[in-house]
């Protein structure tokens, strides 16, 4: 299918998914419309920076076409409609949910597959795949490597909170619980380790030098 026909899907699925997202907005204070628009933004800043890479010779990957671009935000509208009706695995169920509404479109299979594949790819731990599922996934958590990263994740605790882990509700167990996801965790796309990983390092030294047990609160980053 050629790039007329992806672009009328996304527009489609930008006006299916906005009400859905909003809805959430009065359910999760950090999975909702306001994430899935920072998403969208990194989608396409690690997009043009995979693409500058390409163009100066630095990556053997071919550039994202548009196509493979309309793709990405199709998927990314769609990533985290599940939590419309459940927390855990809410992956499958947006998977699900997209499925079921592109072929109502009429999109062909294989390209539903790719957004499927893409979608199920941002369940924790990630395991990507594909190329464009590796740009969603590092576009996901793009927030493990920028400067709002304590700010987003205390917006994470609380809803972790919120669904019954209580362990949570200590500030310096989940201080633990982020130093131990940072240090599991690689960006899969070089775009991504270009634009995060300086970001990553300074929140991963922040954490480590007030270690749980700390008396003295973590320092404002940067």
């Amino acid at each position: 299918m050629g790039l007329s026909y992806l672009q009328t899907i996304l527009t489609q699925t930008e006006k299916f998914a906005r009400p859905i997202l909003t809805e959430l907005n009065t359910k999760y204070v950090y999975h909702n419309i306001t994430h899935t628009k920072d998403v969208l933004a990194m989608v396409q800043k690690l997009v043009m920076e995979h693409n500058r890479i390409c163009q100066e010779g630095q990556n053997h990957q071919a550039r994202v076409s548009d196509d493979q671009m309309f793709l990405l935000q199709i998927a990314t509208w769609f990533h985290d409609l599940g939590f419309i009706k459940k927390y855990v695995e809410h992956e499958k169920v947006g998977a699900d949910i997209a499925a079921k509404q592109l072929q109502v479109w009429g999109c062909p299979e294989i390209e539903i597959q790719i957004i499927k594949d893409m979608i199920l790819a941002t369940k924790l731990p990630q395991k990507p795949k594909t190329f464009l599922a590796q740009i969603l996934c590092d576009a996901d958590v793009a927030n493990f490597g920028r400067a709002d990263f304590f700010t987003l994740g205390e917006l994470v605790r609380q809803e972790l909170v919120g669904q019954g882990i209580t362990r949570f509700q200590n500030l310096q167990v989940w201080q633990a619980h982020s130093l131990l996801m940072l240090q599991k965790h690689t960006f899969h796309t070089l775009a991504a380790r270009n634009l995060f990983t300086k970001d990553s390092c300074t929140i991963s030294q922040a954490l480590t030098s007030h270690p749980p047990d700390s008396p003295n609160p973590l320092p404002k980053y940067p």
